[in-house]
């Protein structure tokens, strides 16, 4: 506890937060003074990273790196690799919209949770239908700088009218990924619940309260079930093969999207006059 309260810095007090609260009894006083400044660290790094979570990429993906670092079931070594995914992110960032470098993919699928963040849309090959939509492609350093400002224009306008399906694409992406961290978040939310029960039941049973202890099992039965429904449903959202054409799933939606987007991809590069697969 002495170190952890003479530790500085916003990401050092989230990682040794982490760390203090999966070793101290939720009920007591010092898990609660612990939280209270973890959950502040937590706070002042949103504001530091406000501009990057304006963009649904970043703030799917920032979730679910937070729900990992706050999962009590987390290791040390699952805490390190997610602040240093952090830390890759907000540099992913800053050389996508301050370093003049676009499109570096958006695959970092947070700690095995079943690629959160995307699988390739949006913010990955997505990039390079953004660019071709968004003019980067037609401007003087852009890839078709050696034609003349006439074919620019001509391949402008033929890529044009795909602008509307992207974005509605795009839109659909963001919400069924929306969705699907919600169930990452909702499992997550509940094993931290069945963790902390767990550990009241054990508190309570070393002091001999059997009757909260009683009432504290039935609670923990009924919880285990509901998380043994959701980790079944969560499980097919991991899931990578081709869905079947009767599969309505979450995850299965998803998956159609990111190849609808694929699919733009290599219609507006054809269009444009650029290599369909590859750079």
């Amino acid at each position: 506890m002495r170190d952890f309260y003479s530790t500085a810095g916003n990401e050092n007090i989230i990682t040794e937060g982490a760390k203090v609260l999966s070793t101290l009894d939720p009920t007591s006083g010092a898990y609660v003074k612990v939280l209270e400044r973890v959950d502040e660290a937590w706070d002042d790094q949103r504001n530091v990273y406000a501009d990057m979570l304006k963009i649904p990429e970043f703030k799917l993906r920032y979730a679910a790196i937070e729900a990992k670092i706050k999962n009590p079931m987390s290791t040390d070594t699952d805490i390190a690799s997610a602040i240093t995914a952090l830390q890759a992110m907000q540099t992913q960032y800053e050389k996508r919209f301050f370093g003049g470098i676009g499109g570096e993919g958006g695959d970092e699928g947070e700690g095995g949770e079943g690629g959160e963040g995307g699988e390739g849309g949006a913010g990955g090959e997505g990039d390079d239908v953004n660019d071709l939509l968004n003019e980067k492609v037609f401007e003087p350093e852009g890839a078709l700088s050696f034609l003349s400002e006439a074919e620019r224009e001509e391949a402008k306008e033929k890529v044009e009218p795909l602008e509307k399906e992207y974005d509605e694409l795009s839109a659909q992406l963001v919400s069924l990924e929306t969705q699907r961290q919600g169930k990452y978040d909702e499992l997550e939310g509940k094993k931290d619940t069945l963790s902390k029960l767990a550990k009241q039941v054990k508190y309570y049973n070393k002091t001999g309260n059997k009757e909260k202890v009683r009432e504290l099992r039935d609670s923990y039965g009924q919880l285990q079930s509901e998380i043994t429904t959701l980790s079944g449903e969560v499980s097919k959202l991991k899931q990578t093969g081709t869905p079947t054409k009767f599969d309505k799933s979450l995850g299965a939606q998803i998956y159609r999207i990111n190849q609808a987007i694929g699919s733009l991809k290599r219609q507006s590069r054809r269009l444009s006059g650029q290599p369909v697969y590859g750079g």
